[in-house]
């Protein structure tokens, strides 16, 4: 989850114990960590792969884009010229599911760093209710780019009705040159079909408005304990066990989906193909969905908000006063004092 869903949503201050002073959190990442935290109070704990299942970037092809002579993208313009020369050459550019609802919105505020990169202080600034997603020019470009996207057909012909359960064979199959998703997923890829090697595909970021970092992305699922609970020290006891090293390193050992977990003493298991897109893109500061207050709560209407403006109902500019509106009646509902000027 994204901190700012902890008072918002969950009420933590009321509705959490205060697990501070537990020993596992001495060993939690400190940025992980501290998304689940309020106040210098720590409420929850996170464990799960913060890296390699948590950055969604464009998965590639190295055979399809060696035999139509493509390299990896620096910029926007190079993205949508390979889009459009796959197109030419009968290959599905991009697997974009859009039907479960959730997978599209990830282009947006995945690419918080690169929207910091440009406007220095912006996700402070929106915090502060200083300015507005739909008065920055970098978020228009970015939405605007994505229309495009979909416009030009780089989400394949059938994005609307697509699954991203689909997406493993999709890649697998070759039946799409790319596809939006984990650093993990071609060790999965390499699990349900034998024959297609991880080592098969590479990685770059999603190249919206330029981008070249990583998605730094420390929210997960996470567990609490119910203040109201009448076996609060026995929940205590079983978060302990869980985060007890050998069992961490279990857990990583034997789920694929993971490359390492946010907790330090353990022994990872990155493969050559996602060291290297570590090594090749830096990771300076976390998504918006993470960084900005109100806008992980709305996910699912910014979905809806987005078909719309596939569909032709609503332009991106529509869609950025959408999120501001629905992060203002959030933020007046909570009595944000940043909205109470």
């Amino acid at each position: 989850m994204a901190k700012t869903d902890l008072k918002v949503q969950y009420d933590v201050e009321k509705n959490a114990v205060d697990l501070t002073g537990e020993e596992w959190t001495q060993r939690h990442d400190p940025i992980a960590l501290d998304q689940v935290s309020l106040d210098g109070k720590v409420y929850g704990a996170e464990i799960w792969d913060t890296i390699a299942s948590n950055y969604f970037v464009v998965v590639y092809n190295k055979q399809i884009f060696a035999d139509n002579g493509l390299s990896v993208p620096t910029t926007y313009a190079e993205f949508k010229d390979i889009c459009l020369k796959l197109k030419d050459a009968g290959i599905n550019p991009l697997y974009e599911p859009i039907s479960d609802g959730w997978h599209h919105v990830l282009w947006f505020p995945m690419v918080g760093p690169r929207y910091e990169e440009l406007n220095p202080g912006l996700a402070d600034q929106l915090n502060k209710n200083e300015v507005t997603f739909a008065e920055n020019a970098t978020l228009v470009e970015a939405m605007t780019q994505i229309k495009e996207l979909y416009d030009i057909g780089c989400f394949g012909d059938n994005a609307l009705s697509d699954a991203f359960s689909d997406a493993p064979a999709k890649l697998a199959n070759g039946e799409f040159a790319m596809a939006l998703t984990t650093l993990t997923a071609p060790v999965a890829i390499e699990k349900d079909f034998p024959d297609v090697k991880a080592d098969s595909f590479g990685f770059f970021p999603m190249p919206l408005v330029d981008n070249q970092l990583q998605p730094a992305h420390p929210a997960g699922p996470s567990k609490f304990i119910y203040s109201g609970s009448k076996h609060v020290d026995e929940a205590k006891q079983y978060l302990a066990f869980l985060m007890e090293p050998e069992n961490l390193q279990y857990l990583l050992d034997n789920t694929p989906d993971f490359a390492a977990l946010d907790f330090s003493g353990l022994q990872d298991k990155w493969t050559a193909e996602q060291k290297a897109f570590l090594d090749a893109y830096p990771a300076k500061t976390i998504v918006y969905q993470d960084a900005v207050t109100y806008v992980n709560p709305q996910w699912m209407d910014i979905g809806k908000d987005m078909v719309a403006m596939f569909t032709g109902a609503m332009t991106p500019e529509d869609v950025l006063k959408s999120i501001d509106q629905r992060r203002t009646d959030m933020a007046t509902t909570a009595n944000d004092p940043a909205w109470q000027k």
